[in-house]
């Protein structure tokens, strides 16, 4: 079976942007690439990999 998919969309991290929030919280598309929303409403960008079997 697949992995879910979520895909960051330019709609939703536009929605996301400037936003204040009480937490620091993650959104995943299910690939590796995730984006972090700061409590001030900032943007990062998180890439997890693998290589040689480590993260």
């Amino acid at each position: 079976m697949a992995a879910e998919l979520n895909e960051l969309s330019d709609k939703k991290l536009k929605n996301l942007h400037r936003k204040e929030r009480d937490n620091i919280e993650f959104f995943a598309d299910g690939t590796g690439l995730s984006a972090k929303a700061s409590k001030v409403g900032g943007i990062s960008w998180i890439f997890t990999y693998r290589l040689d079997g480590k993260s």
